[in-house]
């Protein structure tokens, strides 16, 4: 049976950067199941931005009172019914083909995948790391690998925090 994912996109006072992101994710080679749009708190109002798309492919949440990125990753978690998490920020886009790739490597038995990046403003610069395989031991010296953005983590019920 093929694997589900959930994107969890969190912003906070950036709807310009929401309207790229959510597009980059509606228009992938394999969508996903369920989209979560979590407002962090905001002051700024993103009904316009909201508005451009079709109000069935995501779901809009906005936390009353802003508590970080990781909360905001939190609920979208509780709220998710799929076999792998992506996560976006709002101010990154994913190439068309992203998920695609990156279930595919699920598929070939990865708990967790990462990837490289390349700079919207200067697309000629990408980063990819040359570590291939990431162990505990090398986690236990830092994150030097990616932003939250360039992850999918294949989850599995009892280890939902919620």
């Amino acid at each position: 049976m093929p694997k589900t994912v959930s994107v969890i996109i969190t912003t906070h006072n950036r709807p310009d950067y929401l309207k790229e992101s959510l597009a980059a994710v509606l228009k992938q080679t394999v969508l996903p199941k369920e989209v979560f749009v979590i407002d962090d708190g905001s002051s700024v109002s993103y009904e316009e931005v909201l508005n451009l798309f079709p109000s069935e492919q995501f779901e809009y949440m906005k936390v009353p009172v802003a508590s970080g990125a990781n909360a905001a990753r939190n609920l979208g978690i509780s709220k998710s019914t799929s076999d792998i998490i992506a996560f976006l920020d709002d101010d990154d886009v994913w190439d068309e083909n992203y998920l695609e790739q990156h279930i595919k490597a699920h598929d070939d038995g990865a708990d967790a995948v990462t990837c490289g990046y390349r700079f919207l403003e200067t697309p000629e610069k990408i980063h990819i790391n040359p570590t291939q395989v990431i162990t505990t031991d090398v986690i236990k010296k830092g994150n030097k690998f990616c932003g939250m953005s360039l992850s999918l983590i294949h989850i599995s019920e009892p280890t939902r925090p919620y």
